[in-house]
Order: structure tokens, then sequence, then C-alpha cells
């Protein structure tokens, strides 16, 4: 009896012993594996910010290449308008050279196919065209001659209408209009033209082309002067006149045809 109540005292005991110990263990055990999780959480945000550098790093790679890139670029753009303008500067200075070249060399020579006005026997008239290409630079002048021929021509006979008017040479109706609505001056300005339309019929008597450069690029500059048959012109007005005058012109065709000389040449 006395053995079994001293072993229950020793087994108490030991579990008394026993039992701190076992509460020990599980509080390390606790306390470790706390440590071990703050360790992990520790570990994956030094890994997350690592990331964020590495990427943070990356874009500002990104951006200083970008730079760099667009640095460039200008600098090439910069080099390329300086080398624009100092072409465009370079061609301004040759052409101002070439044209002084040219104004200086032009002072030497007469313009030619001077020739124009009226005489005896033909009605001249002078036209100038300019083109990049010769062909197109002689159809100018030549339509320009033409244009100026038929305006001197009309201009000439409505002056020697006025003036024959003045001196009661011609009696004609200024104020009144005809029946078809049109005045005697009206009418006479539709016919002449009309009768310039019929019976022009002109050659070339003088023809010349000179060049010169103009930005770099050649220009052809053709001077022409065309002829007509004066009387192929001047008479068929001359009968239409007498035609739609109200008394007959009190002049004759030589001396109508002289006064027109003298009307026609002042424009020159």
């Amino acid at each position: 009896m006395k053995k079994m109540t001293f072993l229950a005292i020793v087994i108490a005991m030991m579990a008394a012993i026993s039992m701190p110990m076992q509460a020990q263990s599980r509080k390390d055990k606790k306390a470790a594996a706390k440590a071990e999780w703050e360790m992990k959480q520790q570990q994956q945000r030094e890994e997350a910010e690592l990331r964020h550098q590495m990427k943070m790093d990356s874009l500002r790679n990104v951006q200083r290449q970008n730079e760099e890139i667009e640095a460039e670029a200008k600098a090439e753009r910069l080099r390329t308008e300086a080398e624009r303008r100092e072409a465009e500067a370079e061609a301004k200075a040759e052409a101002k050279r070439q044209a002084a070249e040219l104004a200086a060399q032009e002072k030497d020579f007469d313009e030619p196919c001077m020739e124009a006005g009226s005489s005896d026997s033909y009605i001249r008239a002078r036209g100038i065209g300019e083109s990049l290409q010769q062909q197109m630079a002689r159809t100018k002048a030549q339509t320009n001659a033409v244009r100026d021929l038929g305006a001197k021509i009309s201009s000439a006979v409505q002056a020697l209408i006025k003036h024959y008017a003045n001196e009661e040479t011609i009696s004609v109706m200024t104020d009144d209009s005809s029946a078809d609505g049109m005045s005697f001056e009206e009418k006479l300005q539709n016919m002449t033209k009309q009768k310039i339309d019929q019976n022009l019929s002109f050659s070339t008597s003088c023809e010349k082309t000179r060049t010169y450069m103009k930005n770099n690029k050649k220009i052809f500059k053709c001077y022409m002067t065309i002829q007509a048959g004066k009387d192929d012109l001047l008479k068929p007005i001359y009968d239409e006149l007498q035609k739609e005058a109200e008394n007959k012109l009190n002049i004759d065709y030589q001396n109508f045809s002289e006064e027109f000389d003298k009307e026609f040449n002042k424009a020159e």
C-alpha cells in the first residue's frame, strides 16, 4: 500500500514537471511558425520591391532611349533645315548673279522686231511671249501680236470716225439707237471686229528668240512682228462704213487710208 502511494506521488511529480515543458514546446513552435511567416512576408515584399524597381528601371531606360532618338531626330531636322536654307540662299545668290549678268548683256543689244506700224501696203503689230518651252513662247508672242493688231486697227478706225463726225464729214447717230437697239458707235465696234476676224490673214515679218536664266531655269523669250495686207483689212471696213453712215463718207478711200496710218502709228 505504501509502495502504491509512493508510485502515485512519483507519477504526479513527473506529470507536473512535464506539463510546463510541453507548454513551452508549443509556445516555441508557435513562435517559430510566426517567425517563419514573417520571414516569408518580408521576402515577398523584398521580391515585389525588386520587381517594381526592375520595372521602373526598364521604363526609365526606354524613356531615355526615346529621348535620345528624339534628340537625334531633332538634330537631323535642324541639320536638314540648315542645309535647305543654305541651298536656297546659294540658289538665290546664283539667280541674282545670273540676272545681273543677263541685265548687263541685254544692255548691249537693241530689242528685236521693232518694225511695227502701218505703211502703204502693210499693217504690222508686235508681240512678246515667254515660256519654259520655246514653242509655247512663240505661240504666246504670235497671240499677243494678233491681239495688238486687232486692238490698234479698231482704235484707229474709231478715232477716224470721231474726227470725221467733228468735221461733219460724216453724219453719225451717236445718241439715237438703231432698230436693233444698238448705237452707231456700238455697231461700228462690232463691225470693225467682225471685219478684222473675217479678213485677217497675216504673215511673220520678224521673229527672234532669246534665252535667260530665272530661278535656275532656262526661259525662252520670243519677239515677233506680224504683218497683214492693209487693203485686205481696211477696204472692207471703209465699205461697211459707207453703208452704215446716214450720209456717205465725204472722203475717198485713199485719204481714209492715209488718215488711218496717222492714227494707227500714234500708238507706236
